[in-house]
């Protein structure tokens, strides 16, 4: 999850915004706890299928 942030983070730099794309499978389901969080901190939009 530290990774996740870290690199997420590095999408926009300088004051610019950034896009990422982040695939989730149904292997990495015992991390979804953590990336919804992750999300909701960050006040983005959590998808219904997450």
């Amino acid at each position: 999850v530290e990774d996740y942030v870290h690199r997420i983070g590095r999408t926009g730099r300088a004051g610019a915004t950034g896009i990422a794309y982040t695939f989730f499978g149904d292997q990495d389901a015992k991390h979804a706890s953590d990336l919804i969080k992750i999300l909701e901190g960050a006040n983005q939009k959590v998808p219904a299928e997450l």
